[in-house]
């Protein structure tokens, strides 16, 4: 456990210029406040501590405890890095009150539901917030403003990513930290827009979006590796046989499709929204395998696949649209069709024919790889970096995490292929598979921040309700 920092006195001959004020708790830790809200340096894991909040607590500093504090601002280094932040949230304390916002009644329809309030930023530039989430609206003549690569028809912008556009164009509008902020979420959500703008290629840590396209490039083939060390630690041939090679084939091209449209569809769209689409594939499998085969599914499992699919896509549903972006939403039904592909190939090579599941991963990573790469060269830049540098130095930052996630994403894949060997269903086995589902809910609200927990949650209740129904259908008849 980390030691509680004791405050050391700041030098009395170097005066504060901020409205921050500065003292020390009960408990002997560094406390400040800026207008109604404390805060504190506390004691994290191990050698850490993190800036904990308060706020509308009218009490002397060096009465506050630790109990006192319930919100959680982020980890810091120091009592420095504590003074620092303390003193950033002054000045925009300070900018804000120069600013002069003001807050107007709004009945005004959003895109996110009836508005039940707005900030007035400026002329034609207003924030509306509503029961689920909110935005910015810009007139028609403020949107003209906007650069036409940023620019939304119809002037509506939401607070999670693009409210960074509004910033970046009218930056006179917003506070020194609220423009940092602007431009930092701009360079991890559209790097390559930012480069185009500013003229600069970001480097590597710059962006979070620029690092994780990178990271997919470099280790497009780290499954194939395990793959291939796994089939010759369990004394299984690498080659296969030419009835399985089309299902192989198939499969390869359906999990490029896959992983493509995920990855496209999260860039910009919610984990909470868009994966629950991604992983609705199982009314398409009972589609498809009820027109080109015998297949017999029992009314609870149909209903159960029913459930889960209309669970998964009213998770989705904010209040006024069904899809706020309809391209995303796209992307996320080319993603389900390649689930739905890749699952009903796999089932087919598992059921009729006696491969090893290893031996067959191994042939369809090794055609998803070069797949996936002629991808990444057709939709995006090329990186500043040159590919040998990249390889000699990709593992270096988190060589462990590297070797972890596609160790898991192998074994997470073998283990289907197994369950299909062993005579599972292709629309049971995708359907089970969706309690990822109400994980990825908790998951985005908890780890990312996204909104609307209990309504997410409830949605994702019914999609277990429904894997409850195809696991034990066959027994309710």
């Amino acid at each position: 456990m980390t030691q509680v920092l004791a405050s050391r006195n700041p030098d009395p001959e170097t005066p504060d210029k901020s409205d921050a004020e500065f003292g020390t708790s009960a408990e002997n830790f560094p406390v400040a406040r800026v207008g109604d809200t404390v805060y504190a340096l506390l004691p994290g894991r191990g050698e850490t501590y993190f800036l904990a909040t308060a706020r509308r607590i009218n009490r002397p500093l060096e009465e506050f405890r630790r109990d006192d504090f319930y919100g959680h601002g982020g980890m810091l280094r120091d009592e420095d890095a504590f003074r620092a932040k303390v003193l950033e949230q002054a000045e925009h304390a300070k900018e804000l009150r120069a600013l002069n916002r003001r807050e107007l009644h709004s009945r005004e329809f959003t895109p996110w539901g009836a508005s039940q309030g707005a900030t007035l930023y400026g002329e034609g530039v207003a924030f509306h917030s509503t029961a689920s989430h909110g935005g910015f609206h810009l007139s028609e003549e403020r949107n003209a403003e906007v650069d036409h690569r940023l620019r939304r028809h119809k002037g509506w912008y939401e607070e999670d990513a693009e409210w960074a556009t509004v910033a970046m164009t009218f930056p006179d509008l917003f506070t020194s930290l609220e423009r940092r902020s602007a431009d930092q979420t701009f360079k991890d959500s559209w790097p390559d827009a930012w480069e185009a703008i500013r003229g600069t290629i970001l480097e590597p840590g710059q962006s979070f979006e620029k690092d994780r396209r990178a990271f997919h490039q470099r280790h497009a083939e780290d499954w194939i590796v395990i793959a291939a060390i796994h089939a010759k630690f369990s004394g299984i041939g690498l080659g296969l046989p030419t009835e399985v090679q089309p299902l192989a084939v198939a499969s390869a091209a359906c999990l490029t499709a896959y992983y493509f449209g995920t990855m496209a569809a999260l860039k910009t769209g919610d984990l909470s929204i868009y994966y629950p689409i991604i992983r609705s594939s199982p009314l398409l499998i009972v589609a498809v395998t009820w027109a080109v085969s015998d297949t017999k599914y029992t009314l609870p499992t149909l209903a159960g696949i029913v459930l889960i699919v209309i669970a998964a896509f009213a998770l989705q549903r904010q209040p006024g649209r069904i899809l706020g972006h309809p391209k995303v939403a796209a992307l996320a039904l080319v993603a389900m069709a390649g689930s739905a592909g890749y699952t009903m190939a796999d089932a087919r090579a598992m059921h009729a024919h006696d491969v090893p599941p290893a031996q067959f991963l191994f042939w369809v990573y090794l055609m998803v790889a070069p797949a996936f790469a002629l991808l990444t060269w057709a939709f995006r830049k090329p990186t500043p970096v040159g590919a040998s540098a990249n390889l000699a130095t990709s593992w270096l930052p988190s060589p462990f995490r590297v070797l972890a996630a596609s160790v898991i994403s192998y074994l997470s894949y073998f283990v289907i292929l197994v369950a299909f060997s062993r005579g599972a269903g292709a629309a049971e086995t995708a359907a089970v598979r969706q309690v990822s589902i109400p994980v990825s809910v908790l998951l985005a609200v908890i780890v990312l921040g996204e909104t609307r927990l209990a309504h997410r949650l409830g949605w994702a209740s019914l999609i277990a309700a429904g894997i409850i129904l195809i696991v034990i259908g066959d027994k309710l008849l």
